[in-house]
């Protein structure tokens, strides 16, 4: 799968039992912290854009820009992180991924382990079609994959995704540790496909 513009904006909701504590355990789900730059030209793996989002790649040949960008679903919101290919992979091997992560950091994840969630976002794409979410929670090796439909091109849309967090081993739920890496999949080899 090739994305040639996304942008996305994203909240994470506990079911109800968790409401009255907070809506969202993403800090910086709104991207409106940039601390490395706003504008970022031929991404390489590691790089991180807005705080806690890192692009990740495993032999890829697609090039990416991401930036900051005032393009929003709606008025709560400044920010989007957009990102462009610049160079299309127009021919993807196994072994070749790439992706955004983010990590949530393990007293964070405790709050949601061994729950069902609820994962909602933004998301505004020029090409049309399946793409996935990734919930991969280290310390167990468990991988948790969630499909979402884009139907519109260029048209801001609202997904949400369901997620039984009962899966797995105990994780780090220690300070400044990952509990659970989310992965926004850019495009994915076969070698990096799971269900």
């Amino acid at each position: 799968i090739t994305w040639t513009n996304v942008k996305a904006f994203l909240k994470t909701y506990f079911d109800t039992l968790y409401s009255t504590y907070s809506d969202n355990i993403l800090m910086n789900g709104a991207f409106d912290i940039w601390q490395m730059g706003t504008s970022f030209t031929g991404l390489t793996h590691l790089d991180i854009t807005a705080d806690r989002w890192v692009y990740g790649d495993s032999n890829s040949t697609a090039v990416f820009t991401a930036e900051q960008n005032s393009d929003t679903p709606h008025n709560n919101v400044n920010w989007s992180h957009k990102t462009t290919v610049t160079t299309d992979d127009t021919s993807i091997a196994t072994d070749q991924q790439a992706h955004y992560r983010y990590g949530i950091e393990g007293p964070d994840f405790r709050k949601i382990f061994h729950k069902t969630v609820t994962f909602s976002f933004w998301v505004k794409s020029t090409t049309i079609g399946t793409y996935c979410i990734a919930f991969y929670e280290e310390t167990g090796g468990v991988t948790m994959v969630k499909e979402y439909e884009i139907n519109v091109a260029d048209t801001w849309e609202e997904k949400e995704i369901t997620i039984d967090m009962t899966t797995g081993t105990t994780p780090d739920f220690s300070e400044g540790e990952i509990g659970i890496k989310i992965r926004f999949g850019l495009y994915v080899g076969a070698t990096y496909q799971t269900t």
